[in-house]
């Protein structure tokens, strides 16, 4: 046995020990892919390091929340600061006041009231709850392949292939979701408007609000048609529905802009925002057109309260965030770095036995996979990109790359060659081994 050969083995029993303690006692989902998933103790930037000092490339950054990169000091000084003068508190503070004045005055047009939650599921629930006091009604428009959350208030609104099929919700409609990646994408737009229309027009249809991704991210990072959203804002407008974006995976610079909905002509009346709100901290919200919130909350004055929502730390977390964010022109240098990245993965994989492809929009891409694999190729594809020191995120065959938009250019180009690296096995090389023990 070769030295390496018992580096490896060590290494694997390493993590292997972390893991298993772990799994005697939690039972948790935490989209780890992988059979042998390394045990991660630290990181800096867009490097992670396991229980055994090897490093990984972190090309999903908590299914994109860590938006500064892992380890950022002035994040991790903002949390002390905050937690050595106060943590909890359900009274109104300084601190709170000056983010919903910062967070408002860059959000689409019209959406001047924050409500602030936990999760993004619990803020879904909460924009649909809005809605529907609002309007009065109860239906809500959603999409093929779209992912809204899992809890039991949301579930329905998500595509049953996320979540295992359940039973359907009659007051959900679903609809087409016209992407750019789709062959004659025009077409599918007018398809998708037309089936949204009809849904909007039956008598009796009762529909509070569409609810819908600008990219949808579980989905494979797949971008809307252009021009979806303005046209579906003056499609609902037309019969009385509201619209509901759901920016929790794009918000916060990661396609480019700091919201998608922000251009204008979309129509919002409701964003839901969270993961990259606070790098990572557990916090999301609800953006709104402040009539909205004042129609629903009218019968019932805790109709918006939420237990951990807008805490003392949430608010120094998220504001140091969006501070960030703005002072440093990262939406702006995703888009352009992202852009350039997606040419240089192009290359790198175009001649690969796998047959992939590389979409999406800033720094929210995806490496599609044309080969036809089989579960267990899958699972031995997802553990060789780990092997190779990679960390990424899947759905069906599509390979999920939300870095931190602080990614620098080395890591992105040692990436890039992992990457072809990884993947340069065509599906008869690729052997399951098996979870670990």
């Amino acid at each position: 046995m070769t030295s390496e050969t018992v580096d490896a083995n060590q290494a694997v029993d390493a993590n292997q020990a972390v893991v298993a303690r772990e799994r005697r006692h939690l039972v948790h989902g935490l989209g780890v892919v992988t059979a042998r998933p390394p045990a991660i103790e630290h990181g800096s930037g867009s490097r992670l390091v396991d229980a055994t000092g090897r490093e990984f490339l972190d090309l999903f950054a908590g299914a994109g929340r860590c938006v500064l990169g892992h380890g950022d000091r002035g994040f991790a000084a903002a949390l002390a600061d905050q937690a050595g003068r106060l943590a909890v508190t359900r009274h109104p503070s300084s601190g709170r006041a000056a983010f919903g004045e910062a967070l408002t005055e860059v959000a689409p047009d019209g959406l001047t009231h924050l409500s602030m939650f936990s999760t993004g599921a619990e803020a879904v629930d909460a924009a649909v709850r809005i809605a529907r006091e609002a309007t009065g009604r109860r239906g809500v428009v959603v999409f093929d392949g779209s992912f809204h959350g899992r809890t039991a208030g949301v579930a329905g609104l998500t595509d049953g292939r996320w979540l295992g099929a359940g039973p359907a919700d009659p007051q959900v409609r679903w609809c087409p979701f016209p992407s750019a990646l789709d062959d004659a994408p025009a077409d599918r737009l007018a398809e998708a408007l037309d089936a949204v229309a009809e849904v909007l027009g039956q008598p009796g249809a009762d529909v509070a609000a569409v609810l819908v991704e600008p990219v949808q991210g579980t989905n494979g990072n797949r971008p809307a048609a252009p021009g979806f959203l303005s046209a579906l804002a003056a499609v609902a407008q037309a019969h009385g529905a509201l619209v509901i974006a759901d920016e929790v995976l794009t918000g916060f610079g990661r396609t480019g802009r700091l919201f998608v909905s922000a251009a204008a002509g979309h129509g919002v009346d409701l964003m839901v925002i969270g993961k990259g709100m606070a790098n990572g901290f557990p916090v999301a919200g609800v953006l709104a057109r402040p009539e909205l919130v004042e129609q629903a909350s009218r019968r019932y004055p805790g109709f918006l309260s939420s237990t951990y929502g807008g805490n003392p730390l949430a608010v120094a977390a998220s504001s140091y965030v969006l501070d960030a964010l703005l002072r440093r022109g990262l939406p702006e240098r995703a888009g352009r770095f992202g852009a350039a990245w997606a040419e240089r993965l192009r290359s790198g994989l175009a001649d690969g036995p796998l047959d992939v492809t590389v979409h999406g929009v800033g720094l929210m891409l995806g490496i599609e996979v044309g080969a036809d694999l089989s579960a267990p190729q899958w699972a031995a594809l997802d553990q060789r990109l780990a092997d190779h020191g990679l960390l990424v995120g899947r759905s069906g065959r599509t390979l999920r790359v939300n870095p931190a938009l602080t990614i620098d250019e080395s890591e992105a180009e040692e990436a890039a060659d992992r990457l072809a690296a990884a993947l340069a096995v065509d599906g008869s090389e690729l052997e399951d081994r098996g979870p670990m023990t």
